[in-house]
Parts: structure tokens; C-alpha cells; sequence
């Protein structure tokens, strides 16, 4: 099983683009557009003031005393980029997982469709050592069947003397 970004660090990715994308969000906007806390949003903006990726910003010409922007440092957009490459390559494994299951979803849903349309069920071993239910093709009952016929066709009568 791969391993996944920690979740810190999906947290600092999502932190880092969104405020690439507009550096004067609040914590409060920052907090609902990442779906968390403002505590956590508090934490995580310290967190990355710490390690050097962002400094903060007054606006210049703020009726507030409290408006700032969070801008990314040299150090913190290279960081961006190498967790977006990281990011990039967690999703792309996820998305050929996603693949690999929706074609079984479908390949077990037709498998389901043919049974309960009357064709037979056969499993076949799969590379992980599961089962895969295959329905057997229409096509190959018709071949068998002529074959079973003619011989009942040609059984001999019985005597019964």
C-alpha cells in the first residue's frame, strides 16, 4: 500500500495555494474554504510563519489595524512545488485505483445483469487471489447444447422383455 502525504502537510499545500491565489484572506475565509476550524487555521498559518514559508503583511492603506496578507516566501513557494509534485503523484495513484475498481464494479454489475437475465455464473481466480464472477457466454451454451441433444437423440430404446 503507498504511503499518503501526512495530513499536516495536505493541510500546509491547501493552506500555501489558496493563499498563493489571493494573499489577503482572513482566517475566517481561510478556515471555511479549507473546511476546518479557525483554531486550526491559526495553528496551521503559525505553523508555516515558523518555518519560514509565509510572512505576514498590514495592508497599506487599511482602515484596520488587524488586515494582513499572508505572502509566500522563495522558501515557501518551493515548498508549494515540491508538495504539489508530491500531491500530484498521490492523486494520480488514486485515480488508477479508482479505475481498477470501477471496472470491476462494472465487470461484477454485467456479471449480475447476465445472471439474472438466465445465463449461468462461473469464477474465475483473479491475480490477488480473489474470484471474479463471469457469466458464461450464450454463444458457448448454444455449442454445448446441440451436443447434449444428439446424444439423448440416440440413446437405445430399452427392451423389456
Amino acid at each position: 500500500m503507498q504511503k499518503s502525504l501526512p495530513l499536516h502537510e495536505e493541510t500546509h499545500f491547501k493552506v500555501l495555494r489558496l493563499l498563493e491565489a489571493k494573499p489577503q484572506m482572513n482566517q475566517r475565509e481561510l478556515a471555511q474554504a479549507l473546511g476546518v476550524s479557525v483554531g486550526k487555521t491559526n495553528y496551521c498559518l503559525k505553523a508555516l510563519l515558523d518555518k519560514g514559508l509565509l510572512k505576514m503583511q498590514n495592508f497599506q492603506n487599511s482602515q484596520r489595524k488587524l488586515a494582513y496578507a499572508y505572502v509566500l516566501t522563495p522558501v515557501g513557494i518551493a515548498e508549494k512545488a515540491a508538495l504539489t509534485g508530491r500531491f500530484l503523484k498521490r492523486k494520480m495513484q488514486e485515480f488508477e485505483q479508482l479505475k481498477l475498481e470501477i471496472e470491476s464494479l462494472q465487470q461484477e454489475t454485467s456479471s449480475n445483469d447476465a445472471h439474472e437475465a438466465g445465463l449461468p455464473r462461473r469464477y474465475a481466480p483473479r491475480n490477488d487471489g480473489g474470484f471474479v464472477i463471469a457469466s458464461v457466454a450464450r454463444q458457448s451454451m448454444d455449442r454445448h447444447v446441440p451436443s447434449v441433444l444428439a446424444m439423448t437423440k440416440t440413446r437405445r430404446p430399452r427392451n423389456d422383455t
